[in-house]
């Protein structure tokens, strides 16, 4: 069934390169682009036992009581057992009562997440289709989707709020971030989005490397220091500790800060030079000095890479007009604007086909083959294994800290 992947992208390839070239308004270039969002609601919401975190958000749904005056207690359980926010709760229970199937928690999850990607999209780019392809290949698509979906969901809020933040409606983006929180937590690093002054020049890179790789060698102390403050019970507080003690080497560091640091501000440099509209680019200058800040926490505490991702959609939208820029504009630095766009997708690839050995498989294997609600008797927990062989790596000198508390 992986060939229900190719119905989106080979349409996305030629939209891109029949579309993608045109600035200005047209009616033919939006239906297409609204199309594809629609395939990509459907290959989300009709799949089956895709992604890692799926298969906990599925058995926790089918224990959810259909019975509504139990709302309070399951918020209540939700937030010390799971760390679950109000938000998620509510929405799988109101599925529960009325369709009494998880498909409407996938479906609604995918409506939310595409469309809001799909908006802000349209705002800061022209390169629809080849920011949709860079969805896709990335994997980005797949993680929000079927992994991160409390976060997702979370982000689909916040991605409406950066644009009214841009366009001056401050007070509409703090309630948008207020409704994001209801479903994750982690929503609460938006607040960064308005405070954020970055200068946009290349010494703000040398300043945000430095400083990510001075976070990083002090990190032991400051994590130390932290958690023997730490005090309170629950699924938070063990979240928390579990993701403070992850650890990594100097080659991990190297890793995280040319993923986060290095590419990204290549990125971001060029789409902002080369963007024509001033207006445009004050808006993508107000993002990269968002995104710095959080690729900095990023390179810096292992644990606290999901932070990056409230900015990630922002990433890929400059991205999209930096790969076309290299086909199509100026001849500039050429050579490392192609070789910062080979690195990137190979950082990619390196990532999602990690082997993991307990299980037999490749971190891909999340997602394919494809498998659908219409062949659920296909088998599927292998998939819940390999993540389970994820969140319970062999702990070692090397992927935890040494911490005294």
């Amino acid at each position: 069934m992986t060939i229900v992947y190719l119905i989106f992208l080979l349409p996305a390839i030629y939209f891109s390169l029949k579309y993608d070239a045109i600035e200005e308004e047209n009616p033919k270039k939006n239906h297409r682009f609204w199309l594809l969002c629609v395939i990509l609601i459907f290959i989300s919401g009709m799949s089956y036992g895709l992604g890692g975190d799926k298969f906990e958000y599925m058995e926790e749904f089918e224990n959810y009581p259909r019975d509504f005056s139990q709302l309070p207690q399951q918020i209540g359980l939700g937030f010390l057992l799971r760390s679950q926010m109000p938000g998620w709760v509510i929405m799988n229970m109101l599925c529960k009562k009325i369709f009494d199937s998880f498909y409407a928690v996938q479906f609604i999850e995918a409506i939310c997440i595409n469309v809001s990607v799909c908006c802000f999209v349209r705002n800061y780019t022209k390169r629809y289709f080849l920011f949709l392809i860079i969805y896709f290949v990335s994997f980005t698509y797949f993680m929000f989707n079927t992994d991160i979906m409390r976060e997702a969901m979370s982000m689909s809020f916040v991605l409406y709020g950066y644009t009214a933040y841009t366009n001056g409606h401050k007070w509409r983006f703090y309630v948008l971030t207020l409704v994001a929180l209801l479903f994750h937590f982690t929503a609460g690093i938006a607040l960064l989005f308005p405070i954020a002054r970055v200068r946009y020049s290349h010494y703000t890179f040398y300043v945000a490397f430095f400083t990510a790789f001075a976070l990083w060698a002090g990190s032991d102390f400051l994590i130390t220091h932290i958690l023997s403050k730490l005090g309170g019970t629950g699924n938070i507080i063990k979240k928390v500790f579990m993701y403070s003690i992850q650890a990594s080497t100097i080659f991990g560091f190297l890793r995280s800060a040319i993923t986060y640091i290095v590419f990204p501000f290549i990125t971001m440099y060029y789409a902002i030079k080369w963007e024509e509209d001033e207006e445009l680019a004050r808006k993508k200058k107000k993002f990269y000095s968002f995104q710095i800040p959080l690729a900095v926490i990023a390179s810096s505490f292992v644990g606290l890479t999901r932070v990056q991702n409230y900015a990630h959609i922002l990433y890929l939208v400059m991205l999209a007009d930096f790969v076309y820029q290299l086909f199509r504009k100026k001849r500039e630095h050429q050579g490392l604007r192609l070789m910062n766009t080979i690195g990137i997708f190979l950082f990619f690839i390196w990532q999602y086909s990690s082997y993991w050995p307990k299980t037999g498989m490749y971190y891909f294997e999340l997602w394919f083959p494809y498998t659908t609600g219409l062949n659920e008797y296909r088998d599927v927990e292998f998939r819940a294994m390999g993540h389970s062989e994820v969140l319970n790596p062999d702990q070692d000198d090397k992927s935890q800290r040494d911490v005294d508390l």
